[in-house]
């Protein structure tokens, strides 16, 4: 397949052959994710939807470690194949595997001892303890696999294989649907048969993947070398605003479900699930893009290339907006008969998931922008910015809407929770590129004093 030239092919083009097979892969991953949750509430009912919902928590902070390696890693390998230094760029992506393969059996072992502990804090009670349990144990058991898929994916993007990425992902996607109709529609397990396909396809993926990186001519080949703290600790620091957002997410997912239980009981959960399962979706779709973005900010920020990095960021922005108005106006108009979709015909379940809907569709738009302002900062090696971002829309924005408006607008006030943070964040995001914005002025006018003086201009990108 076609590898794309970051340094000199059209930005338009280049952004279109690498967001788009990122997009369409994510999403067909979250459309899997979808008809999972509908082959749950069709085979389990409400019951299993909230069970899976309650369960979320641990599988983020599984995710929440594996992006900051992933990402931090890759941002890293792309400056480094910007600069023109493949050893670099080989060294750095081995320390990532290796510390993430540590990572995800220490994950393993604790999710697969402790999971009946884990279910009792997240909430589980007797109706739902033993699946919440159950879907715990599998999806730890599989976690390395998980990781792996993550940490190969990403690097077949990093390298200009977007194409090669997405049919892996699409692959183990249509693989996960269809042991999700085997196991629970015909073999009648329940919550444990989807995590047990979600695991046995994450297994065939990484499989496929491996064989990417075992080829004479890959750049970026497998290596048993030792790790090395002054080359992890920056990667750690500049992953650290996807790590922060997957372990915000873990204890927003937690605060939902405790409150919900508290207004309005496993009825709520589920009502959340479904609208989670749809808004993935959407997230879906601009963190595709913010994907197929990273690694052309990254080389074109290695190379010196600020045009072409401001342009990139600018058609990503457009593109990530234009998918939150239609994913908006698609949940305004078919938000019942998407709910349907997941639990039949259940009129107080739908009443409350419309409703809930009516809400997260206010949200698209800022969380496609906020989403791709985080990945940027990463991208340029700015994870302060990055972090705040992430940390703001994940976690602050949330706690502070979840602890007072539902105080004052009961149910409504959860809905409007995330909607809220969002535009929240948005603002935020305002300031720190206004922020940049007057260093940068700043940084022009230094730099034309120097200039008059005889020294050397030092200049930076300006957001």
């Amino acid at each position: 397949m076609e590898q794309l030239d970051m340094r000199r092919e059209s930005v338009g083009k280049l952004l279109l052959k690498s967001a788009a097979p990122a997009m369409i892969g994510m999403l067909l991953q979250s459309v899997y994710m979808m008809i999972d949750g509908i082959f749950v509430g069709q085979g389990t009912g409400p019951l299993g939807l909230a069970a899976v919902n309650l369960s979320m928590p641990v599988l983020q902070v599984g995710t929440a470690i594996a992006f900051m390696l992933v990402i931090g890693g890759a941002t890293y390998t792309a400056i480094a194949l910007g600069e023109g230094d493949t050893e670099k760029a080989q060294n750095t992506f081995n320390m990532v595997s290796k510390a993430l393969l540590i990572s995800s059996i220490t994950f393993t072992v604790f999710g697969v001892l402790f999971a009946d502990i884990i279910a009792t804090l997240l909430g589980a009670g007797s109706d739902t303890h033993s699946m919440v349990s159950g879907y715990i144990r599998i999806l730890s058991f599989f976690m390395p696999f998980f990781m792996s898929t993550m940490m190969l994916e990403s690097g077949l993007r990093t390298l200009g294989h977007p194409m090669k990425s997405m049919f892996v992902l699409g692959f183990g996607a249509l693989l996960n649907i269809g042991l999700d109709w085997l196991f629970i529609m015909k073999f009648g397990w329940g919550v444990n048969g989807a995590a047990i396909a979600t695991g046995i396809s994450q297994v065939v993926s990484t499989l496929i993947l491996l064989q990417n990186y075992i080829k004479p001519d890959s750049v970026l080949k497998l290596k048993n070398i030792p790790l090395d703290s002054k080359v992890i600790k920056p990667i750690l620091f500049n992953g650290s605003s996807e790590f922060a957002t997957g372990i915000a997410l873990g204890v927003s997912t937690y605060l939902f479900n405790i409150i919900l239980l508290s207004l309005k009981g496993s009825m709520a959960v589920s009502a959340y699930s479904i609208v989670m399962y749809i808004s993935q979706i959407v997230f879906m779709v601009q963190y595709g893009i913010a994907a197929g973005m990273q690694p052309i900010i990254s080389f074109n920020y290695g190379a010196g290339s600020d045009v072409r990095l401001k342009k990139t960021l600018r058609l990503a922005l457009i593109s990530s907006s234009i998918a939150g108005l239609m994913a908006s106006i698609t949940l305004l108009y078919f938000g019942k008969p998407i709910s349907i979709l997941f639990i039949g015909n259940k009129p107080d379940l739908i009443d409350i998931t419309v409703r809930a809907s009516l809400f997260a569709s206010v949200m698209y738009i800022p969380a496609g922008i906020n989403i791709l302002m985080s990945a940027y900062y990463t991208a340029v090696d700015k994870p302060i910015e990055s972090a705040t971002i992430a940390t703001l829309r994940s976690l602050v924005f949330i706690v502070i809407g979840l602890m007072t408006l539902p105080t004052a607008f009961g149910l409504d006030g959860v809905w409007m929770t995330m909607p809220v943070a969002e535009v929240l964040t948005l603002v935020a995001c305002f300031v720190i590129l206004f922020i940049h914005k007057q260093k940068n002025n700043t940084s022009i006018q230094n730099t034309s004093a120097k200039t008059k003086l005889g020294q050397s201009p030092i200049t930076e990108t300006s957001l």
